[in-house]
């Protein structure tokens, strides 16, 4: 049974809440490269949306499961553009 989109509430954004950016700092990119590369499981190559991008994904998903997936996609992926 598909159940209606959730929203954080009146007037809150996602963003304001979340960075990835933030993530990035307590967890760096490197740090993911290095758990991925131990697993197997970091891309082989060039990718528009790479496996530790992916990663930073889960967990911003994880700390606000209310949040809709599109709007947890979009503040990760736009913070990660910033950070290039």
């Amino acid at each position: 049974m598909a159940r209606t989109k959730a929203l954080l509430g009146a007037g809150a954004r996602l963003s304001d809440y979340l960075s990835a950016s933030l993530l990035a700092r307590v967890y760096s990119a490197d740090q993911i490269h290095q758990i991925l590369d131990e697993h197997g499981s970091n891309s082989q190559r060039v990718r528009s949306f790479p496996a530790v991008a992916g990663v930073y994904y889960c967990m911003a998903l994880s700390l606000y499961p209310e949040a809709a997936y599109e709007e947890v996609f979009a503040v990760i992926s736009q913070g990660l553009a910033w950070a290039r």
